[in-house]
């Protein structure tokens, strides 16, 4: 492993002040720079701040480099009360209203962490079942929520949407933080249907958030869908943040590897679930018994030519594609097409495509 790859998971390991002082004055520039990158593109500033701190490192880390972590992790900790605000108030606006709404990923970590502010989050996502998926979004717009990226929805188009992606088109409000509806989990074109998102009906609990009584998945089922998400959904692309997530939650939990597994009945589900496990303990043992479990469940752990290939997927820096974005809004309509009529669509297709190319090149300026 290489020592800028070391150096990443120093707080996970809690590497000390000597050890992390020679490993990182014996990188070159450009692995100083993939270094702190890779901070701030996988969003650990607050995590690696607090290590500084604690380590006595403030003065070791390259001051403009720190300057950039600081300003993330303090950004971050304005945003974290913000949204932490936010699930408060749509979890009292959703009750009013009758509905029942699951609080999902970050919003179901952050009593995991001993400050609100080490885990970092940017958007609030929620699950809600299929018969009460619209009626939450519409509340939401009936409350000043506006689509972030879209064109108003009918219902109709809505059902539509929804067939084809696995939330609805993300919507905000005045705190400026996104909100994504859910009615499914996986991807669709990763699975027709969801294998997971039942269990997390059936196995949800209720926590006190800021002293409002929130729905979040079971221990289980967050642990599931983070391994989903960091594989299926997400493809290791920055999240270094699922390590320190499970990292928490094996601190804070007796998990019961063996029975996350034998719940899961689909054969994809358990060879995701294994590859992730896999790419998050290949440098560091952070999943109690790791190797009694990949023993046993040998079947479904892939070889470690895979793994290598995966982790080093991990470690780099993804920059954010505005070109991958614009791909996938075109697919997600062309599904729209097939509901539709073809030539009224087509109409509206070359007219949205002709205002995204504009406003592309408008940023681009």
């Amino acid at each position: 492993m290489k020592k800028v790859h070391e150096i990443l998971f120093s707080p996970l390991n809690n590497v000390d002040r000597d050890s992390f002082i020679s490993n990182y004055k014996s990188l070159k520039f450009h692995d100083i720079k993939y270094f702190h990158e890779k901070i701030l593109s996988d969003k650990l500033s607050s995590i690696f701040l607090e290590y500084f701190e604690k380590n006595n490192l403030i003065d070791v880390i390259d001051k403009e480099e720190l300057n950039k972590i600081i300003y993330q992790s303090q950004r971050f900790q304005i945003q974290n009360l913000q949204i932490s605000k936010e699930i408060v108030f749509l979890s009292k606006l959703f009750k009013k209203a009758n509905l029942n709404p699951i609080f999902l990923k970050g919003s179901a970590l952050l009593k995991e962490y001993n400050d609100l502010s080490l885990r970092s989050m940017v958007d609030i996502d929620i699950l809600f079942n299929s018969d009460e998926l619209i009626d939450a979004y519409s509340l939401l717009k009936n409350n000043n929520f506006k689509e972030l990226r879209y064109k108003s929805l009918s219902k109709k188009d809505l059902l539509i949407y929804s067939k084809n992606v696995h939330h609805l088109p993300e919507l905000i409000g005045d705190s400026n933080i996104s909100i994504e509806l859910h009615h499914r989990l996986t991807k669709i074109n990763d699975f027709e249907n969801c294998p997971i998102t039942e269990s997390i009906f059936s196995n949800f609990r209720k926590i006190n958030f800021l002293n409002e009584e929130i729905n979040i998945p079971s221990i289980d089922e967050v642990i599931t869908h983070q391994l989903i998400h960091f594989s299926l959904n997400a493809k290791y692309t920055n999240q270094l943040r699922t390590f320190y997530d499970l990292k928490q939650i094996e601190k804070n939990h007796q998990i019961n590897w063996l029975k996350i597994f034998s719940k899961n009945d689909n054969l994809k589900i358990k060879k995701t679930l294994s590859t992730s496990l896999a790419v998050i303990n290949r440098y560091s043992l952070i999943t109690n018994s790791f190797n009694k479990l990949r023993n046993e469940l040998i079947e479904y752990f892939p070889k470690d030519e895979t793994v290598d290939y995966l982790v080093n997927e991990t470690l780099k820096v993804h920059k954010n594609s505005k070109s991958n974005y614009f791909f996938e809004k075109i697919y997600i309509f062309l599904n729209l097409i097939k509901s539709k009529n073809i030539f009224k669509m087509i109409t509206r297709l070359n007219k949205w495509i002709f205002f995204k190319v504009r406003m592309f090149f408008k940023l681009k300026r």
